[in-house]
């Protein structure tokens, strides 16, 4: 079995090289059984100018493009070939035996095509909240079932949903992804027994503050709803990606609501009519029309 270890990295000095070293390093030595499988794996480098050496086990792409967080795993995942593929930080120190966790529990459970390991040093996966005594935990909430930091999937999927939609060049981008896999009505599990840890914006640069007039504040302050979400206002960046994510598939009201009918009536092609282009665009009308007033606010520099 073959497994393509995608990682995703903006190398601008020695640092950032050590933790990508530690990350592949601690994928290798991860692997408990040298039978269970080969690890293939792809560096997808940010910098154009980075000259840092590597295993020879890894193959480092440079696109010379822009960072964007779908497109480089697209790059990734259209280089490599194997069967199984991992979408991961370059800020991850895997645990010994994660993926064969996964692979153990793929082959007694088929159905579920996308998986995630947990991070017991994360506040939304607490062991006592997801011990591992339970082989799996079903659902779509994001840094809880689904990590964006570390994805395995099994490549079949992709000819369901298609490539990762690069609109989304870094926030929302796990979000987006968890809502393609409801739409399609693929399996999604975090495995506990498969244990990963994600250093915590180690790889994130400073994001810019965003300033907007307070009576503009007002008015999209207004569509945020709950003062929980009102943090996401202070990024420019993140705003932005918010604003994206739900003019694709509609406010987050609506999205509940079809989330709640497709799990009381569950029946095969629903959810994909629940989260088509038609209904998911009837349902953004209102975001559409809050992105009217706020969107030169959030436009890329």
């Amino acid at each position: 079995m073959k497994v393509d270890l995608i990682l995703l990295a903006n190398t601008t000095h020695e640092s950032v090289h050590q933790m990508n070293l530690d990350c592949i390093h601690s994928c290798i030595a991860a692997r408990q059984n040298s039978d269970a499988y080969q690890l293939l794996i792809y560096l997808i480098e940010t910098n154009p100018s980075a000259d840092f050496s590597y295993p020879e086990t890894v193959r480092v792409i440079k696109p010379g493009i822009p960072f964007n967080f779908h497109q480089f795993m697209n790059i990734g995942i259209r280089n490599s070939s194997s069967e199984w593929v991992v979408l991961s930080n370059n800020d991850v120190v895997f645990k010994p035996g994660w993926l064969e966790h996964i692979f153990s529990f793929a082959e007694k459970y088929p159905e579920y095509a996308s998986f995630s390991p947990i991070d017991y040093n994360y506040r939304g996966t607490p062991f006592n909240r997801f011990p591992n005594e339970v082989e799996k935990y079903d659902g779509y909430l994001i840094n809880k079932h689904v990590a964006g930091w570390c994805i395995v999937v099994k490549r079949t999927i992709f000819s369901q949903i298609g490539m990762l939609d690069e609109r989304f060049d870094f926030y929302y981008a796990d979000n987006d992804y968890a809502m393609t896999l409801q739409k399609y009505g693929i399996k999604h599990g975090l495995i506990p027994r498969s244990e990963a840890s994600h250093l915590w914006n180690k790889s994130t640069p400073p994001q810019p503050v965003l300033k907007i007039p307070a009576c503009w504040r007002i008015f999209f302050l207004a569509h945020l709803h709950l003062k929980k979400n009102q943090w996401i206002s202070s990024n420019k960046n993140m705003l932005r990606g918010y604003y994206l994510f739900h003019m694709k598939w509609g406010s987050t009201c609506s999205i509940k609501i079809r989330q709640f009918l497709f799990n009381r009536w569950k029946h095969p092609g629903f959810s994909r009519f629940l989260f088509s282009d038609f209904i998911n665009l009837i349902c953004s009308l209102d975001v559409r029309l809050s992105y009217w007033g706020i969107r030169k606010f959030i436009q890329p520099s």
